[in-house]
């Protein structure tokens, strides 16, 4: 998981930001 968050780091994808918002339980706004 961790990997792929550092790889999708390098091409941020919105779909991606909201599956890693929902793990950690933050609020997409806060992007």
């Amino acid at each position: 998981m961790v990997n792929g968050y550092v790889q999708n780091r390098q091409q941020p994808r919105l779909k991606v930001l909201f599956e890693i918002a929902k793990i950690l339980g933050v609020k997409p706004q806060e992007f």
